[in-house]
């Protein structure tokens, strides 16, 4: 089997326009390294098949046809999901504002991410869910630092953790029923692939 071997996909570039060309001439599955909840609205309208490894260790599957709607998004109780004039979906428990929700672009108002938010606006927790509506991963703060990102399977269930020290990856562990994997020391090349894409999950950036 021909991978195309991605750290992320470059979406809406010419560099992924011509992955996409090599890929479909030499029959490639588009493989991804780097944590992607949307990997499948990236690829499917390329009508190309796609893996990531986060998904291969979480035992993950895509489902065509599903998604998240916004108004059915697993909230806390009481928790009113108001959508603004500008598209804005904020949440509110009793009168406080709680976080708020993000969707995919061009979907019928798909969820993306949940922000949950200090009552000084700093970030608490983030959940990530994929492009068919599943619980994807949970980004969890403290004094709105990334503290731990938790990749979960289909089930639910929490299968690896990257735990951060100083905005740094420094442990990654992989848990399966019978035991647990710790994962303290990577190669040059995997440590630089995450130091990468952390980037994207800075703290600042969310």
């Amino acid at each position: 089997m021909r991978y195309e071997l991605l750290n992320s996909i470059p979406d809406n570039t010419p560099l992924w326009d011509d992955i996409t060309k090599r890929a479909k001439k030499n029959h490639a599955t588009i493989m991804t390294l780097a944590p992607s909840p949307g990997l499948y609205g990236m690829v499917k309208d390329h009508s190309l098949p796609a893996t990531n490894l986060i998904d291969h260790i979480t035992g993950r599957a895509y489902h065509p046809g599903r998604y998240l709607f916004f108004d059915h998004a697993p909230v806390p109780e009481d928790t009113a999901i108001q959508m603004q004039e500008d598209g804005f979906i904020s949440l509110v428990n009793n009168g406080e504002s709680i976080g708020y929700m993000t969707i995919y672009a061009n979907t019928h108002r798909a969820v993306k991410e949940i922000h949950y938010t200090n009552p000084d606006g700093t970030n608490d927790t983030i959940e990530e869910y994929t492009f068919d509506g599943s619980h994807y991963s949970n980004l969890i703060y403290y004094n709105n630092e990334l503290q731990q990102i938790q990749f979960l399977n289909e089930a639910g269930a929490v299968v690896i953790r990257y735990f951060f020290f100083d905005g740094l990856i420094n442990l990654i562990t992989i848990e399966t029923r019978r035991h647990k994997k710790c994962c303290g020391v990577m190669t040059r090349s995997i440590a630089s692939i995450k130091t990468n894409w952390q980037c994207n999950y800075s703290p600042k950036t969310r």
